[in-house]
């Protein structure tokens, strides 16, 4: 379905999904409560290394048949095409679909709905009513199967298997188990555990005011009291549970980051003794923020990163724009909030062994929303990146957008490092990373003249195409038109939105 909605600010995809854009945002459902009414038992199960398992010639297996499929490999059709496009866009590979991308999305599809349509021809044939018998329900490569009796789970599954087997797919039988009345996941079970404590904490920061019906902050005494005390429920609720951090900081990161947002679209109707009092949202949002950063550093990953660093940038700016009065002690405490992440010894043991994290560099990203004098100190992440002996597109392209033009020294650092190690090597034309590296080099208004030129030599060269003819018009063209990243007018905010509108599976 083609996104026309225009409440949707700064999509970052082309297509809006029917039904649940999330697994677990089923098993909340009424539908699911519908099917456990009807059935006693679920089974769940899924694909096992489903997209790098999919060998792309068996598309036309899906489209047409097997047969069709072997005996046409050449044959002009919409099967093949689309075969021969995720061939080129993962290095000629046939086995094996790039993962994250829509279009990997709408090719697995395919299969499975050739899957799907065969799992219940093989269900009627063995004496199955979908729907009173049993019933399945499929999100991407899970399934939740729903019977009433354990033989018929086996039936259905079985079937699923051996659709799933000719197309050289296979069940994952490590994470398949049952789970009988009353029908709950792991994953809602631990969730329900720590709502309560999520709606103390929520109820202790913001109240809906009576004449707006928008929310407002309460008066927060002692902002570490209420963070330590939310923890502290939260880890029962965790060690009652059998869960991690793992299990439950992604909900609680989404939630605390929904209260935050909702007090900032309430400020302009809260009554105008609320909106002048500085002191009020200040402590409010140091709550806010100091439990968003806890349980962010507890269990880092890119998505609550994204996360995160919106909360923390929209913060900056209502602060900036609304509240001067209290704004300083805002951007100190975010200055100290980031600073704590960019030193805290579990993200750094990741960054010394590898790249520095995407999640830390997102973090750090979220910094230049504050003043300059309270950006973020990251000279130890700035050099592990000049003397990493590896190119990380991420990691350099991230920097060059926090230091810009105000740190000289580490634009010739970056310009000597890549001139050595980066461009004598590029293969723009094999490998996507240094395609993209190159095209968003080429735009950076940071970087000299001279290097840029290098690297728009570099790119034409790599694809086979005359430097001395295009070089400076590919200069010139890529400056008014920038590759990924726009330089000029980026805004950050924005970005982040579509990272996380983009995480559509």
């Amino acid at each position: 379905m083609l996104l026309h909605d225009e409440s949707v600010r700064n999509p970052g995809s082309y297509f809006a999904y029917a039904g649940y854009d999330r697994f677990y945002k089923f098993f909340n459902s009424q539908e699911f409560l519908g099917l456990e009414k009807t059935f006693s038992m679920m089974r769940l199960t899924d694909v096992s290394k489903c997209f790098s398992s999919i060998y792309s010639h068996t598309l036309a297996w899906a489209v047409k048949d097997i047969q069709h499929g072997k005996e046409h490999p050449l044959a002009v059709s919409f099967a093949n095409d689309f075969d021969s496009l995720m061939q080129y866009s993962n290095y000629n590979e046939t086995n094996g679909i790039p993962v994250g991308a829509e279009a990997s999305r709408i090719f697995a599809e395919i299969i499975l709905q050739s899957v799907d349509v065969a799992v219940l021809r093989r269900a009627k044939r063995a004496g199955l009513v979908h729907g009173s018998d049993f019933a399945i329900r499929r999100y991407i490569d899970d399934y939740a199967i729903f019977a009433n009796k354990s033989e018929t789970l086996d039936i259905v599954q079985r079937a699923i298997s051996d659709g799933l087997l000719t197309f050289n797919l296979h069940l994952n039988e490590a994470k398949t188990h049952t789970i009988t009345r009353p029908l709950q996941t792991r994953r809602s079970q631990i969730i329900s555990g720590a709502s309560p404590a999520l709606h103390k904490f929520r109820e202790s920061i913001s109240e809906i005011d009576p004449a707006s019906r928008l929310h407002k902050p309460r008066k927060v005494r002692d902002p570490e009291s209420i963070v330590r005390t939310f923890a502290n429920d939260i880890k029962v609720a965790c060690t009652n549970g059998g869960a991690g951090y793992e299990d439950v900081s992604p909900y609680i990161i989404g939630s605390v980051s929904s209260t935050l947002e909702m007090l900032i679209s309430g400020f302009p109707s809260a009554p105008a003794e609320v909106r002048k009092d500085a002191e009020l949202y200040a402590k409010a949002f140091d709550t806010l923020l100091s439990a968003l950063f806890y349980f962010f550093t507890v269990h880092a990953t890119v998505t609550a990163s994204y996360q995160v660093a919106k909360a923390t940038i929209l913060s900056v700016r209502f602060f900036k724009d609304n509240l001067g009065a209290t704004a300083e002690h805002i951007f100190e405490r975010v200055r100290i909030l980031i600073q704590e992440v960019v030193t805290n010894p579990s993200l750094l043991s990741v960054a010394m062994t590898e790249c520095v994290p995407i999640e830390m560099l997102n973090i750090i990203l979220a910094s230049t929303a504050l003043p300059e004098v309270y950006r973020t100190n990251v000279q130890d992440v700035r050099r592990r990146v000049i003397d990493d002996e590896n190119i990380d597109y991420f990691s350099i392209v991230s920097l060059l957008f926090y230091f810009g033009a105000s740190d000289p020294d580490f634009i010739l650092e970056v310009e000597d490092k890549l001139g050595k190690e980066f461009l004598p090597k590029a293969a723009p034309r094999r490998v996507s990373h240094d395609a993209h590296f190159l095209l968003d080099l080429i735009a950076c208004p940071f970087l000299s003249k001279q290097f840029r030129r290098g690297c728009a030599q570099v790119l034409l060269k790599g694809l086979e195409i005359s430097a001395a003819h295009y070089s400076n018009m590919l200069l010139i063209e890529i400056e008014r038109f920038p590759w990924f990243v726009n330089w000029r007018e980026i805004d950050l905010l924005n970005h982040l939105r579509k990272k996380e509108l983009r995480a559509v599976y």
